[in-house]
């Protein structure tokens, strides 16, 4: 219970990535800071659990112990039938547990000096001239500023977001045990594949989307994502896929074979310049602001950009006692959305035509380097675009599509 007459700085809604980062951030800085988190750690996480260089930039410590694998090569397939390989320089993307590296990152705030409280989930809020009234089921909590780090179902999230409309992808996943992880019992079209330090990604399976296996030390993530709108048609093909690359032709059902299986679902929310993502003593930070990546759906990179963002409006806030937070939309506006607006122009232009930008990564090394240099964050998704228009891709592009 918290002591009666007692405001914190600011009460964060949440433990995941972006509310750890922005409660070690803040503790940092000496403010007296709270997370509520709904959840009791190390819990798990439905996530692929990968995470890009560019992501990792970001972090002001270390995460090396939750490191799993370190990628820098990708498997591509269409419609999980022709394959080739390409391996950049230098990693672009790692490999975690989500139930282990979001225990680190909370045990960073805590070590920070930010209190944390598991088991609680923020239920309610009203914010008054002085201060935020905060509800987490019977507890009462009171703050200066409360920042919504609860993800897309988060009550943060909607009471923000009041109604708006957003792009939303689907994603389905499953976490498939296969004992030595640097070898993977495929289907089909190959006996073995090494994914020791390498990622899959299928294209063409599912309009506007893809599949993709990522390699950890006991086990492979497998899954799937697409526009909401196609959320029937993924899953239909992720049964495919899955039985294609594990195990395949030892089960003749789809049922018999899922059943070993615990597939899982999550929305990943990709917002816009005219989406809410703060009002008066309130703001929101990672899935809560809507700010997944258009192309891929990851979401750590804007979610530790809008995290570092917000510590500086926070302590701004404070500092001046204005708690509007116009600093901090104008900041997400500037910093994070065009780059989601890129993303999502990159993505009508691949998707329009999925097959012709495959073969086109396969013998277009160039262009393979400029995507994993998005990863790693040495390029943006806008760069990309000018340089497909430079060399007359798009001419091509526009002639096969006709």
């Amino acid at each position: 219970m918290q002591k009666k007459g007692k405001i914190y700085d600011v009460v964060i809604s949440g433990a995941g990535p972006s509310g750890s980062l922005l409660g070690y951030l803040l503790a940092s800085s000496g403010l007296d800071t709270l997370i509520i988190e709904k959840e009791r750690f190390p819990r798990e996480k439905i996530c692929a659990g990968g995470i890009q260089h560019r992501a990792l930039s970001l972090l002001p410590f270390e995460i090396g112990s939750a490191i799993e694998r370190t990628v820098s090569g990708i498997h591509f397939t269409y419609r999980a039938g022709s394959h080739f390989f390409k391996k950049y320089n230098d990693p672009v993307i790692y490999t975690v547990r989500r139930s282990v590296f979001d225990n680190l990152l909370a045990g960073y705030a805590k070590n920070a000096g930010c209190n944390i409280v598991f088991g609680q989930k923020v239920c309610g809020y009203r914010a008054c001239d002085d201060c935020v009234e905060i509800n987490a089921g019977s507890t009462k909590y009171r703050a200066r500023i409360l920042a919504g780090a609860d993800g897309i179902r988060g009550y943060v999230h909607s009471r923000i977001l009041n109604g708006a409309g957003i792009n939303k992808i689907i994603g389905y996943e499953a976490e498939m045990q296969v004992g030595d992880s640097s070898v993977l019992t495929c289907g089909r079209l190959f006996s073995q594949m090494d994914l020791s330090e390498s990622v899959l990604l299928d294209f063409g399976g599912v309009k506007k989307g893809y599949g993709w296996i990522f390699p950890k030390n006991s086990s492979m993530s497998a899954g799937i994502g697409a526009p909401a709108g196609y959320a029937k048609q993924a899953r239909e093909y992720f049964y495919k896929f899955l039985r294609l690359f594990f195990n395949s032709g030892n089960y003749t059902e789809k049922e018999s074979f899922l059943k070993h299986l615990k597939i899982k679902a999550h929305g990943i929310p990709v917002g816009s310049r005219n989406t809410p993502v703060c009002d008066y003593r309130v703001l929101t930070v990672g899935d809560a602001a809507s700010i997944g990546d258009g192309f891929t759906g990851e979401g750590l990179f804007n979610c530790f950009r809008s995290s570092r963002i917000a510590a500086v409006c926070i302590e701004n806030a404070l500092k001046n006692s204005g708690f509007s937070f116009e600093d901090y939309h104008k900041a997400v506006n500037d910093e994070i959305f065009p780059d989601i607006e890129a993303s999502l122009a990159f993505t009508k232009m691949f998707y329009n035509s999925p097959g012709f930008f495959y073969n086109l990564l396969k013998s277009d090394s160039p262009l393979f380097e400029s995507c994993c240099r998005i990863l790693r964050g040495e390029r943006s998704y806008a760069e990309v675009l000018k340089k497909l228009k430079t060399k007359n891709i798009f001419n091509a592009f526009a002639k096969k599509v006709k």
